[in-house]
């Protein structure tokens, strides 16, 4: 699908690759105001396809967002160190985990995955 960036619509594809010099993050700040609806400063999206064994280690901490990862295809595993639910396996499409700002995390993919993660303000 064509990118068409307009103050009232936005189209495109979240996992063409066109968004890849922003890590996969397709809606947010990184965006200038001529990217219409795309750009915007209350929330983040991003798209992101992980081989089997990558990995986000050690654990971070985003200070100022509350964080939603929705998994698509593949497994997925979040582990949350220091806190009550330290691991969470995401497995079946739709599985979902939210935290917190300022809960330190770090993720593995189990298998070939996609994830789509959204932050706002925390």
């Amino acid at each position: 699908m064509r990118l068409l960036d307009h103050p009232r619509v936005s189209t495109g594809n979240a996992g063409d690759g066109q968004f890849d010099a922003h890590r996969g993050w397709f809606i947010g700040p990184y965006w200038a105001q001529d990217a219409g609806l795309r750009s915007t400063k209350d929330i983040e999206v991003k798209w992101s396809s992980h081989v089997a064994g990558a990995e986000r280690a050690p654990a971070a901490a985003y200070q100022n967002f509350v964080s939603l990862a929705v998994l698509v295809t593949g497994t997925f595993r979040f582990t949350f160190p220091g806190e009550a639910l330290d691991e969470v396996l995401l497995r079946e499409r739709g599985d979902y985990v939210i935290y917190g700002p300022e809960v330190p995390h770090s993720w593995k993919a189990v298998e070939d995955s996609i994830v789509i993660t959204v932050r706002w303000p925390g």
